[in-house]
């Protein structure tokens, strides 16, 4: 739900048509029906999407410190799995565009912040250190 609030709250800042929004997707935690779902939101708030750069963004191992996320990835703890050594974590850039409205949908409240943050397919969503349990 975390998703279509935040977007909800970014369409409600633009002027109407022609107006643009531009986010990051992935395949890893997005299946194709989410992608599916995701695109109805758009349009029904009034957009098209007009281009989509595939793996536009990559997250590079190598670069970055990313032992303390790893330590919360669910995948990391599903699977007894070796930190990577390739970079396997990439997002398709998209573009999308007011062609009427835009509309603010109402979408329903998370009951609590790990609805907010997670669902099903959060492979690899850090947790964040106030949601973390202490074991």
């Amino acid at each position: 739900k975390g998703l279509k609030l935040f977007i909800n709250r970014c369409i409600s800042a633009l002027k109407g048509e022609g107006s643009v929004g531009y986010m990051g997707f992935t395949h890893r935690e997005a299946s194709l029906k989410k992608w599916h779902d995701f695109e109805e939101f758009l349009i029904k708030s009034g957009f098209v999407i007009t281009d989509i750069l595939r793996d536009f963004t990559i997250y590079p191992e190598e670069d970055n410190q990313w032992e303390d996320f790893y330590r919360t990835y669910r995948i990391m703890k599903e699977f007894d799995l070796e930190l990577p050594n390739v970079d396997w974590y990439k997002s398709c850039f998209m573009r999308f565009e007011v062609v009427q409205g835009p509309n603010i949908l109402e979408i329903p409240l998370p009951q609590n912040l790990e609805e907010l943050y997670f669902d099903d397919e959060a492979w690899a969503t850090p947790v964040p250190s106030f949601l973390e349990k202490k074991e």
